[in-house]
């Protein structure tokens, strides 16, 4: 008969299946994602054409173990615009049994044509409590520090690994990014207006708050030339 399907889509890590994805050594699998530069030391900003085009002839072979074929397209918000539209091309016309599966941190980072074509799932935050105990057996932090950086990465494992170096403790915590008054307020009132998903931080550390000091400082420009204009002219009818 069919066959039942899961009540979990959990898999133990002792699984040989889990075994075989967390190596990239299973056969129906096939991850994209940005390269190594080793000489720069870091990931490449973007990723190439190249590693995107890889995909084409995986899916057009039998499936090894004789079910689906995946994809999974990591950080797909740093593709191109030819690595995009390569993409692109394949979600028009995806061969059977296939799945692809793009991960974004901004959906919105992604063109309309592409976003048109998938199903979009949003995973909530991951409270800070999980967070900070990731952050104490992956990095080795205290358990003080961990709750701090996490408290400042608005449940993202992402946001957390690269603050682990750079968030201040204690009274300096004050200066972090994210953790003043303006940033408060923007996590309040960015929030009245409907949204896809939740406002947690802005990323660059910019607050709609910044923008007051420049606008003041635009109107008394403004001002100020208007009273020098004013002057100049009186001086001019007086001679």
């Amino acid at each position: 008969g069919d066959s039942v399907p899961p009540a979990s889509l959990y898999v133990a890590p002792e699984h040989p299946v889990f075994r075989r994805v967390a190596s990239s050594g299973h056969a129906d699998l096939v991850t994209v994602e940005r390269e190594f530069d080793e000489k720069k030391g870091r990931l490449k900003t973007e990723i190439s054409v190249e590693a995107v085009r890889r995909i084409h002839p995986f899916l057009h072979m039998t499936a090894a173990e004789g079910g689906w074929r995946a994809v999974i397209v990591d950080s797909a918000e740093y593709l191109n615009t030819s690595s995009q539209n390569a993409l692109l091309k394949i979600l028009e016309e995806p061969p059977p049994n296939t799945q692809i599966i793009l991960c974004a941190a901004d959906e919105h980072s992604l063109p309309s044509t592409i976003r048109s074509r998938c199903a979009v799932l949003y995973f909530r935050p991951v409270a800070e409590g999980a967070l900070a105990q990731w952050l104490e057996t992956k990095f080795a932090l205290t358990a003080e520090r961990a709750a701090e950086v996490a408290d400042r990465s608005g449940g993202s494992f992402k946001k957390a690994a690269e603050l682990k170096d750079c968030v201040l403790p204690g009274f300096f915590a004050h200066w972090n990014k994210g953790a003043n008054a303006a940033a408060t307020f923007d996590r309040w009132f960015l929030n009245l207006f409907p949204t896809a998903k939740p406002f947690v931080f802005n990323a660059g550390g910019y607050q709609t708050l910044n923008f007051v000091p420049s606008l003041i400082t635009m109107i008394l420009g403004l001002m100020t030339g208007e009273m020098l204009r004013r002057d100049a002219l009186t001086a001019r009818q007086r001679l």
